[in-house]
């Protein structure tokens, strides 16, 4: 593979589209670029090859294990790392055959709890047979290798099972789905956690940042308005005349999957009020099933 593609070109096979990126001597992100643009990266260690998140099959994994043989690293054991969870960073786990796959504690109870809804729910996006291949190595706040760098950390935000990877040697960090372009995907009411996270990568020494469906980034740009968005939300006081249309897509499906846990903890003003305004914006939309969906679960918090 030539090295002199230093700021990342597009590879293609008759099924797999991918977008690599080296960054330093050895760390290479794989974007995947069908159905969705995700993300796997690699750090060829001097004694492992770490990867982290393996996509949506193994058939994905396949193009990895190639990259990592024509590098010259087929015979090194790979460690696989999981940042969470969620269906499309853990499918192709099955490909590792007597791997060691590592994550948090908690990604492995909800892998495993999520699984058979999660395939049912996305079985059209797999790519080859998806086998549940929970992780092997589990660790509470982190996990590193000292001889090649390499460090796995908890990073509750976007889930509270979120994990990263920070290359000690490069420093270069992995966020998995903690920070992505438009605002974050929220699933917990705990938004303290998750606003600390992103406050302690800021302090952190990095010179890329590597999030899991967003291209490479090289300053903290991203990491900011993510931020941003959290305080706001925190307070219900996300203007939603401000969002991009993506951007007003994540925060009203942030706020479905809230609806339970809002009702379970019970209703404050500020909550009811931004709802009720999240309310107006889709009643000035097209009507379709996923907006009449929505102000269906949005009436339970304010009627």
């Amino acid at each position: 593979m030539d090295r002199e593609l230093q700021e990342g070109y597009v590879f293609e096979t008759k099924r797999i589209k991918m977008e690599l990126h080296w960054i330093g001597e050895r760390n290479l992100t794989v974007a995947f670029q069908e159905p969705f643009y995700t993300t796997t990266h690699l750090i060829f260690g001097d004694h492992r090859v770490y990867v982290c998140d393996t996509f949506i099959g193994p058939d994905s994994m396949v193009e990895i294990a190639r990259i990592i043989k024509e590098n010259g690293h087929q015979d090194k054991p790979i460690v696989v790392f999981n940042s969470h969870a969620d269906w499309d960073h853990v499918w192709g786990n099955c490909y590792f055959k007597g791997a060691m796959i590592l994550s948090h504690r908690d990604c492995k109870t909800r892998m495993i709890i999520e699984w058979a809804d999660e395939l049912k729910k996305n079985q059209e996006f797999q790519r080859g047979t998806v086998i549940l291949t929970p992780p092997t190595t589990v660790f509470d706040t982190n996990y590193i290798f000292e001889d090649d760098g390499v460090e796995f950390f908890h990073t509750p935000g976007h889930t509270i099972d979120s994990s990263s990877c920070y290359d000690h040697r490069e420093k270069i960090l992995f966020v998995g789905d903690n920070i992505e372009s438009n605002a974050p995907y929220v699933n917990s009411l705990d938004f303290d956690t998750y606003i600390s996270t992103l406050e302690d990568y800021l302090t952190r020494e990095w010179t890329h940042i590597i999030p899991g469906h967003d291209p490479v980034q090289t300053d903290a740009t991203l990491i900011q308005s993510n931020l941003n968005y959290l305080k706001h939300l925190s307070k219900w006081k996300v203007d939603m005349n401000s969002l991009t249309q993506k951007g007003l897509d994540v925060h009203l499906y942030t706020l479905s999957k809230l609806v339970e846990k809002i009702i379970t903890v019970g209703i404050q003003k500020k909550v009811d009020a931004h709802y009720m305004e999240a309310i107006g914006v889709l009643e000035k939309m097209e009507p379709s099933e996923k907006s009449i969906n929505y102000l269906k679960l949005f009436r339970r918090i304010t009627d």
